[in-house]
């Protein structure tokens, strides 16, 4: 995915560091690459998330920040 296209902007809500909610889901700011975001989404209920992390192991980091920083229903406007 293209950080350009989905990039989340610095709010009053939460600092950059933090995961935030795009129409497209919720983007997380990767540890390893810095300035780089990984996309987490909720098709049909269940998270995804776009990392390699997430595609060998079914689970990632970044699906246990976006699920610790937003609750339900912050997540239906997705």
């Amino acid at each position: 995915m293209n950080d350009d296209a989905v990039a989340c902007q610095p709010c009053e809500s939460h600092p950059e560091s933090l995961p935030c909610i795009t129409k497209y889901g919720i983007l997380v700011p990767s540890r390893s690459s810095p300035g780089h975001n990984h996309l987490v989404t909720r098709p049909g209920g269940r998270w995804h998330c776009e990392c390699v992390g997430f595609f060998y192991r079914g689970h990632c980091r970044h699906v246990d920040a976006a699920q610790s920083i937003y609750t339900p229903r912050e997540l239906m406007e997705v």
